[in-house]
């Protein structure tokens, strides 16, 4: 990861990635594609009097350490306080610093070369385009309202972050309780992915189950199954966004709730 500056570099349009986590390896992955030239500074690999040079001499600067690390990393290094520097904390607004978020989930694999153009990213400043960060980017790129950036990144989070942590709570039952390979729930949850993804406008016609059905004997087998579980009160809590309360009432009187 370590990089010393190069006199060939110098004067070239070089951004300056600040990190050692999965981001970076996507980031230099996809720029050196577009042979957009990088530089990295990470703490476990560099100095910290490289750090400054490095940051002064960049086209832009690109912090991607962990959002709990952002601003007091920041604060440390002032000279980061300037107009050519972003972080990609989809949910932190740090003074001084801009940021621009790309809306994908990071593994530890890379993807498929193709798949990162097709990555949009979210600004935050009315007038700004991710163009504008670096030309050669031709991403999809929207704009969201400052103000509401916190709501931006929750909802981020429900629909990626907590979608696969559920079925991962459901995974857990399924191998242990019912002593079920992985594979056979696979296109059970491959074709429901494709029903939501694939239609124009998603709403509750495109759904199927008992909650939409209002199968109250079924919802209450389902929740006496889940008994001492993790999944009953996460159920529980998605019934309460979808039945009125006469309705949940005919699940209460089974003592559920």
């Amino acid at each position: 990861m370590r990089q010393v500056p190069s006199a060939k570099l110098e004067n070239e349009k070089y951004v300056l990635l600040i990190g050692s986590g999965r981001l970076v390896r996507h980031i230099t992955f996809y720029f050196s594609q577009l042979n957009i030239p990088i530089k990295h500074w990470a703490r476990k690999f560099n100095s910290q009097t490289e750090l400054e040079p490095l940051a002064n001499n960049s086209f832009r600067t690109l912090i991607l350490i962990k959002d709990d690390a952002i601003e007091p990393f920041v604060e440390e290094n002032l000279f980061l306080k300037q107009s050519k520097t972003f972080h990609c904390s989809g949910a932190l607004t740090i003074p001084g610093i801009n940021c621009i978020h790309p809306l994908m989930t990071f593994t530890e694999d890379l993807y498929n070369p193709d798949f990162y153009s097709e990555i949009p990213w979210a600004y935050f400043e009315k007038n700004f385009n991710l163009k504008k960060f670096h030309d050669q980017l031709t991403n999809p790129s929207f704009y969201v309202e400052p103000q509401k950036k916190s709501l931006y990144h929750s909802l981020c989070v429900c629909s990626g972050n907590l979608v696969q942590l559920l079925w991962l709570e459901v995974f857990k039952l399924w191998s242990t309780n019912l002593e079920l390979p992985f594979d056979v729930l696979k296109p059970y949850l491959q074709k429901n992915s494709d029903n939501f993804l694939n239609i124009p406008n998603p709403n509750l016609n495109n759904v199927t189950g008992p909650i939409v059905r209002k199968d109250f004997k079924t919802i209450s087998k389902n929740l006496d199954s889940l008994e001492d579980t993790s999944l009953k009160e996460i159920y529980i809590a998605i019934l309460k966004t979808q039945l009125n309360n006469l309705e949940l009432g005919q699940i209460k009187n089974e003592n559920h709730f």
